[in-house]
């Protein structure tokens, strides 16, 4: 446990670095933006080294993020699936909904059938 928690803290300073690298690379695009509109030149496009430092932030994000998760499962979940049994294996409980329109066509049924029985009780009693 301590291996991957060890592993994990060196990803998340990646990552850390790379959203600064991010957050820079935004403030100097607007610097430069400011700087056109100062100068009164016609914006063409961001400079490169604007651009390569946004790429190589990104890259050190995903980097990080890579190195942060920790250990992998395996692709195969036959270990973990051999200690349950098959009726729990297909159980997804959270797709169970009680509230539906079930209820509705049933509560409609209903009504037409009490007001079928009503009336066919008062023709009977005319």
């Amino acid at each position: 446990m301590q291996a991957v928690t060890m592993s994990i803290i060196p990803g998340r300073m990646l990552i850390l670095l790379g959203l600064a690298g991010l957050a820079h690379t935004a403030f100097s695009v607007i610097q430069h933006r400011t700087y056109l509109k100062i100068t009164e030149q016609e914006f063409t496009a961001i400079p490169q080294d604007i651009t390569l430092q946004c790429v190589l932030s990104l890259l050190l994000c995903c980097y990080g993020v890579v190195k942060s998760t920790g250990r992998f499962n395996e692709i195969h979940a036959t270990a973990q699936l051999a200690k349950r049994s098959f009726d729990s294996i297909s159980n997804r409980s959270s797709f169970h909904i009680f509230r539906h329109r079930g209820q509705v066509l049933h509560s409609q049924q209903a009504s037409e059938v009490l007001t079928l029985n009503s009336q066919t009780e008062q023709s009977e009693i005319s």
